[in-house]
């Protein structure tokens, strides 16, 4: 459960914002209310999507928890018990702990084991939560054997590795330890190191497979690990958060900009100071101005986009694990 400590630290960024601009904070509201709609298109059998299920899914819990509507009470939390018993079960997952398979296992592996781990907290049923950590577990064992050179691609039996996998599988074990989960002695920090391997050495943020192919999106990937699971300061990234925030007011978010806001919005809640104050205003702008035709965001798999683009506009709220801890507590959000 969330904590009241959490609640009055969740109502203060709120009203933060809403000092702001209370135009916004509404229209962001109502933007993230939309999108829960639309997202809730829940299979009969507990899973999201029609495609790239395991990954639709576990963005769908994620993005339903931020919200506040999939949280114990909420209008949303049948949903979310449903999708977390379809993305636990140990009949569809695989014995040697694997959660996804395909093209993108990797990647959607790192996203249903984060998925799982942020909900374990918040699960009602004592069963459901023994079966959680069972995946869990199985996760993260699956993840520390396919792991090559500190990194990850896309499959378990890729030979190289590449930043936005190796994010999300990071991020996923950094929540399951987060959760209580025993993750293998030096697994995090050989993927840290990767992550380190990836920055530019001439000030330009951190690249998709090294520091010489820099992007929005993995920019703001690399500044989120260092900030999360590296230790890193506002300080210390200093460089890559100017970088990221030129791109945002530019307008250049590049070839995936809702991948690139949904860990923007991570990036401006780390560092807090000024990166929450003026810049994360500027990025709930930007998602609002860029809703399809139906208010919502993205076009060919809606449902994953549009979860992303929940879980950035809902930071606020301070639901999701990953919007409580702050690695900075020296410039925190005022």
């Amino acid at each position: 459960m969330i904590c009241l400590a959490h609640t009055v630290l969740a109502t203060a960024l709120t009203v933060g914002l809403v000092a702001q601009d209370a135009t916004l904070d509404r229209d962001r509201l109502a933007a993230v209310r939309a999108g829960v709609a639309s997202i809730r298109s829940q299979k009969s059998d507990g899973h999201f999507g029609t495609e790239h299920a395991v990954g639709n899914t576990a963005l769908a819990i994620m993005a339903l928890l931020a919200s506040g509507e999939g949280t114990p009470g909420g209008a949303a939390a049948d949903d979310v018990r449903k999708a977390v018993e379809w993305l636990a079960s140990d009949k569809r997952r695989s014995s040697d702990g694997r959660l996804a398979n395909g093209e993108q296992e990797c990647y959607e592996h790192g996203l249903a084991l984060m998925a799982l781990a942020e909900a374990h907290g918040m699960l009602e049923s004592t069963k459901l939560e023994q079966n959680v950590g069972t995946a869990i577990a199985g996760a993260i064992q699956a993840a520390a054997e396919s792991q090559r050179d500190g990194g990850w691609r896309y499959r378990f039996d890729g030979r190289d590795r590449d930043l936005s996998a190796t994010v999300m599988m990071l991020n996923g074990l950094r929540a399951a330890k987060g959760a209580g989960f025993a993750v293998p002695e030096g697994l995090i920090e050989r993927a840290v190191n990767f992550v380190r391997h990836c920055r530019s050495q001439q000030g330009q943020g951190f690249g998709y497979t090294s520091g010489n192919d820099v992007r929005p999106g993995t920019n703001a990937a690399g500044i989120v690990c260092m900030q999360v699971a590296g230790g890193a300061t506002s300080r210390e990234l200093a460089t890559e958060l100017r970088v990221m925030t030129d791109y945002l007011r530019a307008g250049n978010l590049g070839q995936f900009p809702l991948y690139a806001a949904y860990y923007m919005a991570q990036a401006c809640f780390q560092a807090g100071g000024g990166s929450w104050r003026e810049v994360y205003p500027f990025l709930v702008r930007y998602l609002l101005d860029h809703r399809n035709a139906q208010g919502h965001w993205g076009t060919g798999n809606e449902l994953y986009w549009t979860s992303m683009a929940v879980i950035a506009l809902s930071a606020p709220e301070r639901q999701l694990p990953v919007y409580i801890q702050s690695v900075d507590p020296a410039d925190r959000r005022r």
